[in-house]
């Protein structure tokens, strides 16, 4: 290398020329070079120092966020908001959605009266592949404050291969869904469930009787639910029940109120009938095949049969001997369905009768009374209908006093 100021050749390494002592310009020019690429290496450190802490602060905060605190705190928020897209989410819901549509589930929101909450602890179990959350919370219109515990389960799989994935645990969230949900109705009968119609395809054929249809609805909610079933009769019953893992089926059952007054005066009419056929052919002797006008299916007489007969032998072993009865007054007390779809019929009968008696001088005599008594009727509808299918606590004793 030589001096730009006297000449003279240096060495290259030389910093100095030897001979004048000048400063060599170009090994300035070098280490400006070198200066520089050092710069550059110290930019690409602390590009990659960034990157470093960008991935360390990502991890730590989803971390956080998947957290078993921050889930369930997602969860509350959800269902303080009755954020219905988030909590229907939850559910996880496999098969038929018939019956718990996230319609059905908006409803059922409706419901829920949580306004504020903390979450005071997580406890972990199981090698910690399981949580649960302790929560305090208050509802509308109460500062009482309540206490609730919500299961979280760890994945298998983690979420991006790095990070544990907490959720709230199935058990958690399908207590809310009851399986196979049975529903008991008179044959025939129409279902309404949730203001969904309840189709053909639900009738369990197995099951059902000549008397009774039972369907089964493969998934409800445990919850309080509308449920309106019409008879063959026109009889429309309303009722709401409630689905739980303790009460899987419902049998509906019908109330005086369900039926209608002039509904009432034609069934009163039909007891009154079958009452009088029923006594006067046991004062007569009659047998039951010669019965006439008692309403009752052929090939369904078995019951009512036994029931006539046995009360025909009592009245024959009273000392006082029934002679003459009219039934003067029916008064329906309640009504329920039996368990093959029949109506049961409590009432109050009035009727006034006459019997015959030996005295104390063995010397026959005669009283006429009036009086009343609680018996039980039960018919079967078909085609809008009664027929008579058994008779309880039918009045045996009449008094002469």
């Amino acid at each position: 290398m030589y001096c730009k100021e006297c000449g003279t050749k240096n060495k290259k390494e030389a910093l100095f020329c030897e001979e004048c002592g000048k400063k060599l310009k170009e090994k300035k020019k070098e280490f400006q070079e070198r200066k520089q690429l050092s710069k550059k290496t110290k930019s690409i450190m602390g590009i990659i120092t960034i990157i470093i802490l960008f991935f360390s602060f990502s991890f730590i905060f989803l971390s956080y966020m998947l957290s078993p605190k921050k889930v369930t705190e997602r969860y509350m928020e959800a269902l303080v908001n009755g954020d219905i897209n988030k909590l229907y989410s939850y559910l996880e819901i496999k098969g038929d959605k018939t019956f718990i549509s996230k319609e059905i589930y908006q409803e059922i929101l409706k419901e829920n009266k949580i306004i504020n909450y903390h979450i005071t602890d997580i406890e972990y179990g199981n090698n910690k592949l399981t949580a649960s959350a302790s929560i305090v919370y208050t509802e509308k219109d109460s500062k009482e404050e309540k206490i609730m515990r919500i299961s979280l389960i760890k994945q298998k799989k983690k979420w991006l291969l790095f990070f544990d994935d907490w959720r709230i645990s199935s058990s958690e969230t399908n207590d809310k869904i009851v399986e196979d949900f049975k529903i008991i109705v008179p044959k025939n009968a129409k279902i309404t469930y949730a203001g969904i119609e309840v189709k053909e395809n639900y009738l369990d054929k197995n099951s059902s009787t000549d008397t009774t249809d039972i369907y089964i609805l493969k998934q409800v909610f445990r919850a309080s639910t509308k449920i309106v079933v019409e008879l063959e009769n026109g009889y429309q019953i309303e009722d709401e029940i409630t689905p739980s893992i303790y009460k899987r089926s419902y049998t509906v059952n019908v109330s005086l109120n369900d039926i209608t007054k002039e509904e009432q005066e034609k069934i009163k009419t039909s007891i009154k009938n079958d009452l009088t056929i029923l006594y006067e052919g046991a004062i007569e002797d009659k047998s039951f095949d010669d019965l006439e006008h008692l309403s009752i299916e052929k090939g369904n007489t078995e019951t009512i049969e036994k029931k006539y007969n046995a009360l025909k032998e009592k009245l024959k072993q009273s000392y006082n001997i029934l002679t003459t009865i009219e039934f003067t007054n029916i008064t329906l007390s309640s009504v329920n369905l039996d368990e093959f779809g029949n109506l049961e019929f409590r009432f109050k009968a009035n009727y006034q009768y006459g019997i015959k008696y030996l005295d104390s001088a063995s010397q026959e005599q005669v009283k006429s009374r009036e009086s009343y008594t609680y018996m039980n009727l039960s018919y079967h509808m078909k085609n809008k209908t009664y027929y008579i299918v058994d008779a309880n606590h039918l009045e045996d004793y009449f008094s002469r006093y």
